[in-house]
């Protein structure tokens, strides 16, 4: 997973999510602990079980309270 180069888009923690949730949804285990990294990881982790642990707009504004995270609008929701 980090032979991937970060798309100059990404902040870092975009990134340290992006790779949690690779290694989530492989099935491998949690190698940092970071919060954006622990987010991504349970992510990937439901999306295999097929068993989501919360609704989706709960997780993104999870998600959009970890610092350095590029804000997304909740699903459904206007911007």
């Amino acid at each position: 997973m980090s032979s991937y180069r970060k798309p100059e888009i990404y902040t870092d923690a975009d990134w340290d999510m992006v790779q949690g949730y690779m290694r989530g949804s492989s099935g491998l285990p949690m190698e940092r602990s970071t919060a954006a990294y622990k987010h991504g990881w349970m992510n990937g982790r439901d999306d295999r079980s097929g068993m989501p642990r919360e609704r989706a707009n709960v997780l993104i504004r999870r998600a959009n309270m970890i610092p350095g995270i590029t804000p997304m609008n909740e699903i459904g929701v206007a911007s």
